[in-house]
């Protein structure tokens, strides 16, 4: 049973549909330690379920399979839907690279997943209302998007939450080492709280507005949108 082994193992299972892998294979996953880490078998095996529809193979980035390993002990999930891990299509994605994943947790709404993982730090999320999915990758500095396209249809991407993006990254470097990144121009970074954080992509799906913050007595709202792509 899931619970009672120690460490945890990492459950990776392909979900079908138009785009997931190409296997139908299921995998364990072994860390290293109680946080993550993975062997050369551990990746062979990451490597075969994220197999691209088309036939392709990518390695698989260590700290993908880390970052979604911690967000699997946070919320307890005993294995991981992979919605679509490689594709090779298109050489500027990372999912071409094994940077990136489209997955869904059972029992776990998206939208929880997407604050938890915010939390980490150099993350790309990528929230879909009507895909049943979460997009993660890992980058140098945190990039979040909210894409509110139909299924099949067109995409409608809106960058979002940038100010509280850059932040996070500054409180993993300081609070947790994680890797260090510039700041984006003309943003003043300021540490906050994990749980200011974890309301990032509901504070904005609610009011459509962004929430700054600073070193002084007076708070403020001010609107923050924008258009791009995410990969």
């Amino acid at each position: 049973m899931w619970s009672a082994i120690d460490p945890k193992p990492l459950n990776l299972i392909p979900a079908h549909g138009d785009g997931g892998p190409s296997t139908a294979e299921r995998v364990m996953l072994t860390p290293d330690t109680a946080h993550g880490g993975w062997d050369g078998e551990d990746l062979r095996l990451a490597a075969r379920v994220f197999a691209a529809t088309g036939g392709g193979t990518c390695a698989v980035t260590p700290r993908l399979l880390d970052v979604i390993y911690r967000a699997t002990l946070e919320f307890r999930a005993p294995y991981v839907n992979v919605v679509s891990g490689c594709r090779t299509g298109d050489s500027s994605s990372r999912h071409a690279h094994g940077m990136a994943v489209d997955l869904a947790f059972p029992g776990t709404d998206d939208l929880d997943l997407a604050r938890f993982v915010g939390t980490l730090g150099f993350v790309g999320l990528g929230y879909y209302p009507s895909g049943g999915f979460l997009h993660i990758d890992v980058r140098d500095a945190s990039h979040y998007w909210v894409d509110r396209a139909e299924a099949g249809g067109e995409s409608d991407q809106e960058v979002v939450l940038e100010r509280q993006a850059a932040r996070t990254d500054l409180s993993a470097t300081r609070y947790r080492g994680a890797t260090a990144t510039e700041p984006p121009p003309g943003i003043t970074l300021v540490p906050e709280e994990t749980e200011e954080i974890n309301q990032i992509f509901e504070d904005h799906l609610e009011t459509g507005t962004e929430t700054g913050t600073g070193t002084g007595t007076g708070t403020g709202t001010g609107t923050g949108t924008g258009t791009g792509t995410g990969t």
